[in-house]
C-alpha cells in the first residue's frame, strides 16, 4: 500500500511517526517522575562544579549564577564532584545560592559531595543523587607544616566551628534538613537516634502539612523522650575517618536523665547544639557563647522532645556513634530525608524538571588558566623565573630577553590574584619599592646594607602577601589566612632558594649559554675578520690581583666587562658607574667577581 504513496506523502507521514515516538519517550520519561509546580522549570541551566574549591571557583560560579539569571533560567542544577576546599569560598558560594534571584536550586551529588561540596549542596532547596554516591565529611582542617590536620587540633574552635555550623543550621531551617544530623556533618562527638512520628488515622487523612516524619535525636533528648537509656549498636551511617572523637564524653550510661531535653527557646531562633559536648566546646573551650549565633539563623520548625509524647514517636535506629563526621550513601541520603530523587544522566534531569531545555555551563578556559597560575607551585616557578631574570638583566645589562622575561612571569604571578582580590596596590607597591631599594644599593651605594636589607625585605612580604590580600580572612589568626599564608611563605622561600643556587652559577655559565650570546648587546666588534662571539667571551677564570690595572671594555653598572693584558673579565664597580673605555683598577679580588674603581686622571 505505502507503495502507491508519493514520495512527499511518505515523508510526512516519516516525520510524523518520528515526532509521536519523540513525544512518546518524552512523556514516557516524565512519568517516572511526579513535577510538582514549584520544582517545574523549563529551562534549566546545569553549573557543574569539578575538583578542589577555591576562590576560582567562587568567582566562576557566581558568574555562572549571574549568566542564568541573564539569560532566563527557570531552574539552577550544581552538578557535583569535589572533595570540598577553603571555608570562605564555600561560604560564599552559598550565600550566593541562598540570595539568587533563582530560588528552584537543586544539588546533584554526581557522585560525590565531601566537605564544602556537601555545604554548599545544603544550601540548595533540592538535593538528588547519582545512583552511587557519597555526602558528607565536612569535619574542617587545615594544611599545616606538619601536613593537614583538624582545625580544632591548632587553633581555637571559635575560628571556624560558629560560621560553619551557622551555615548548615541555617540552611537545615531554610530547606528542611535535619537540623542535628546536619551539624554531625561538620564536627564530630554528636551521637544521635533516628525517630519517626506514628502515622494515626488523622495523619493519614493528611496531617500537618510541612511536618516532618522522622528527626535525629541526641541521648538527652531519648532519655526525655521515651524515659530510658538510648540503645547502642552498630551505627547505621558511616563515620568519615573512625578516629576517636575530639569532644568530651557526654553522661555515662545509666546516668538520670532529664524529663526534658533543654534544646528549646521561646522564639525558636536560638542555635541548638546537637550535643550538650557541642556546646561546652562552644562556651568554654572556645570562649564563644553559642547566641551569639542566634542572629544568623531563621526560626526553628524542630520539636522539643519530652516524655509527655512517647506514644507519638518510634525508636527506628541507632543513626551514629560520633566517632567522626558522618558520610552518607545514596540509600542514606533518601532514608534520612535528604534526597528527592536518583538521578543517573541529564535525560532523567529533564524529565526530573519536566524541561523543555538544559543547558550546561562549564568553567571557561580563562578561569581555568586563572586556577592554573594560582597553584602555589606555579607561582612559585613563576617568582623564582622572575628574581632570576632580574639578576641577569642587573648583571649584564643590554640582556633584553631577560628583563622582558622577567616582566612577564612578574605579570602572571600577580595579575591572576589581583583579579581575584588576593593582591591590591599596596603589593604591588611593596614589590616595587624592593626592587627599587635593592637597584639603589647596587647602583648607587654599593655593599649590602640597609638599603639591599630593606628592599629584599619589602620584595618578600610583597610576594607572599599576594598569596593572602584583601579577600583573606577576617582576621590575621583565621584558619584562610594562615593557610594562605603558610602556602606563600613556602612558596616565596622556595623560589628564593631557587633564584639563590642559580645567584651562585649562573656567573660562571651565563656566557657559554647560546641564547645570551645572540641576545646580549655588546659593541660591534674590532678588527677584521674578528668572530662575534670570540670578541664577546668574558673570563671567568680567576688570575686578576689587588692593583692589577685595566681598562673598561663595556659600561660597569656595576658589573660589566674589563679587559687586563690580553684577556677580558667580568668585574664589578665599586662605587657608581663606570664608562666604557675608562681605565679601572682591581681593588678587591677576593670575591666572585673582582671589584674595580676607576683610575682618576692625573691633571697638570
Amino acid at each position: 500500500m505505502m507503495s502507491g504513496m508519493t514520495p512527499l506523502v511518505r515523508n510526512a507521514i516519516g516525520v510524523l511517526a518520528v515526532l509521536l515516538l519523540t513525544a512518546a519517550a518524552r512523556s514516557s520519561a516524565q512519568a517516572a517522575f511526579a513535577v510538582p509546580g514549584f520544582r517545574q522549570a523549563d529551562n534549566v541551566a546545569v553549573v557543574t562544579i569539578r575538583g578542589p574549591i577555591d576562590r576560582t571557583t567562587e568567582y566562576s560560579i557566581r558568574r555562572r549564577l549571574q549568566l542564568a539569571e541573564d539569560d532566563g533560567a527557570d531552574a539552577i542544577v550544581f552538578d557535583l564532584n569535589t572533595p570540598g576546599g577553603e571555608v570562605g569560598a564555600v561560604l560564599s558560594i552559598c550565600n550566593a545560592i541562598k540570595t539568587s534571584a533563582i530560588t528552584n536550586t537543586v544539588a546533584w551529588i554526581n557522585p560525590d559531595a565531601y566537605s564544602g561540596g556537601a555545604i554548599i549542596a545544603l544550601a540548595c532547596r533540592e538535593i538528588v543523587v547519582a545512583p552511587t554516591s557519597s555526602f558528607g565529611d565536612a569535619l574542617p582542617v587545615i594544611q599545616t607544616l606538619t601536613g593537614v590536620q583538624r582545625a580544632t587540633e591548632v587553633m581555637p574552635a571559635q575560628k571556624l566551628l560558629p560560621p560553619l555550623l551557622a551555615e548548615v543550621v541555617d540552611s537545615a531551617r531554610l530547606r528542611g534538613w535535619d537540623e542535628f544530623l546536619v551539624q554531625a556533618l561538620v564536627t564530630d562527638g554528636i551521637e544521635l537516634w533516628l525517630v519517626e512520628r506514628r502515622v494515626s488515622d488523622t495523619d493519614s487523612e493528611g496531617g500537618e502539612a510541612g511536618e516532618r516524619d522522622r528527626y535525629c535525636i541526641n541521648a538527652d533528648e531519648y532519655r526525655a523522650l521515651f524515659g530510658r537509656e538510648p540503645p547502642r549498636g552498630l551505627p547505621e551511617l558511616v563515620a568519615a575517618t573512625g578516629t576517636p572523637s575530639t569532644l568530651p564524653a557526654g553522661p555515662a550510661e545509666g546516668e538520670a536523665f532529664a524529663d526534658t531535653a533543654d534544646t528549646a527557646n521561646d522564639d525558636g531562633t536560638d542555635f541548638r547544639a546537637a550535643s550538650p559536648e557541642l556546646e561546652r566546646v562552644l562556651n568554654d573551650r572556645a570562649e564563644v557563647d553559642v547566641n551569639e549565633l542566634d542572629a544568623m539563623l531563621r526560626e526553628s520548625t524542630r520539636p522539643l522532645f519530652s516524655r509527655e509524647s512517647p506514644d507519638d514517636w518510634i525508636d527506628v535506629a541507632y543513626a551514629t556513634d560520633g566517632s567522626s563526621a558522618v558520610v552518607l550513601r545514596s540509600a542514606d541520603m533518601a532514608r534520612y530525608g535528604f534526597s528527592s530523587a536518583e538521578i543517573a544522566n541529564d535525560a532523567e534531569l529533564i524529565a526530573f524538571f519536566g524541561a523543555k531545555n538544559l543547558s550546561r555551563v562549564d568553567r571557561n578556559w580563562s578561569e581555568g588558566l586563572v586556577a592554573f597560575l594560582l597553584n602555589p607551585i606555579v607561582r612559585g616557578v613563576l617568582i623564582a623565573v622572575f628574581l632570576i631574570g632580574i639578576f641577569i638583566e642587573l648583571t649584564n645589562p643590554g640582556v633584553v630577553f631577560a628583563g622582558l622575561t622577567a616582566a612577564i612571569a612578574l605579570f602572571l604571578a600577580i595579575a591572576p590574584a589581583m583579579l581575584l582580590g588576593l593582591a591590591t596596590w599596596i603589593e604591588l607597591v611593596a614589590i616595587g619599592s624592593g626592587l627599587l631599594l635593592i637597584m639603589l644599593e647596587i647602583f648607587v651605594v654599593p655593599g649590602f646594607g640597609v638599603f639591599g636589607l630593606s628592599g629584599l625585605a619589602m620584595l618578600f612580604g610583597g610576594l607572599v602577601w599576594t598569596f593572602v590580600g584583601s579577600s583573606g580572612g577576617l582576621f590575621p589568626d583565621s584558619p584562610r589566612d594562615q593557610a594562605d599564608l603558610l602556602y606563600g611563605l613556602t612558596a616565596v622561600t622556595l623560589a628564593l632558594g631557587s633564584a639563590g643556587v642559580a645567584f651562585v652559577f649562573l656567573p660562571k655559565k651565563l656566557h657559554e649559554l647560546p641564547i645570551f650570546k645572540k641576545l646580549v648587546l655588546g659593541d660591534e666588534p674590532t678588527g677584521s675578520g674578528e668572530d662575534l662571539l670570540e670578541a664577546m667571551a668574558v673570563s671567568t677564570a680567576r688570575g686578576l690581583a689587588v692593583g692589577d690595572e685595566g681598562v673598561a671594555d663595556s659600561p660597569l653598572m656595576p658589573i660589566g666587562r674589563g679587559r687586563f693584558g690580553d684577556g677580558l673579565h667580568e668585574v664589578r664597580a665599586s662605587l657608581g658607574v663606570v664608562d666604557a673605555g675608562s681605565r679601572i683598577r682591581v681593588v678587591d679580588a677576593s670575591g666572585m667577581t673582582p671589584q674595580v674603581e676607576p683610575i682618576a686622571e692625573e691633571t697638570v
